[in-house]
């Protein structure tokens, strides 16, 4: 086979090559996209968060991330109001929306639930100071009797055992009244419990 030849058989096959391989791809170019895309989503930020867009190109993946940005920016800064407002609150506000959301009071009043009402009321209490869970109580038209300091039922300002307590507002329909009875260490309540008024 002379030299001419086998150069002609050669350049054949090259372009029986190039034939086959361009009717294969169809003049489709979205393997190539979805190809890089993934190479560029594999090891990047995308991974982490979310497949990308079947046949996008560079700048829909760039608008995706600046959306993503701005998403978690606004989320930021909802957060830091949430927490300044909450900074902002007294420790008796706080209280009061705790017994807005958790203590439930009938309009019809029975002497199970003001037991009921005075008992969620007395648990909130019991973190704040002795002034802010007597505001906060006797806001809720309940009595409030500091019934021991510091362990002890003879300190300044405790009602004692029997100590005259006030009674509040808040009374069923026979009459009857609820108390929130404190014990409190250095002037903060760390026991709080309901009690009856005496009538």
């Amino acid at each position: 086979m002379s030299e001419n030849l086998q150069k002609f058989i050669g350049i054949a096959v090259m372009a029986l090559i190039v034939v086959v391989g361009v009717v294969a791809t169809n003049n489709d170019d979205s393997d190539f996209d979805r190809t890089r895309n993934a190479a560029f989503a594999k090891g990047g930020v995308m991974a982490k968060e979310a497949q990308p867009a079947k046949g996008g190109d560079c700048c829909d993946e760039a608008l995706y991330r600046i959306a993503q940005m701005e998403e978690r920016i606004a989320r930021l800064e909802g957060y830091e109001v949430a927490r300044e407002e909450l900074r902002q609150r007294t420790p008796a506000e706080e209280v009061n929306r705790i017994i807005e959301q958790q203590c439930l009071l009938s309009e019809r009043l029975t002497y199970i639930g003001l037991q009921v009402y005075t008992s969620c009321v007395a648990e909130t209490v019991v973190g704040i100071s002795l002034e802010d869970a007597r505001l906060v109580v006797e806001t809720k038209g309940l009595g409030f009797r500091h019934r021991m300091a510091d362990g002890s039922f003879d300190g300044v300002g405790v009602n004692g055992r029997d100590g005259r307590i006030f009674c509040g507002t808040l009374a069923t329909g026979s009459g009857q009244m609820n108390a929130v009875s404190v014990d409190t260490t250095q002037g903060v309540v760390t026991r709080a419990r309901w009690e009856l008024c005496p009538n």
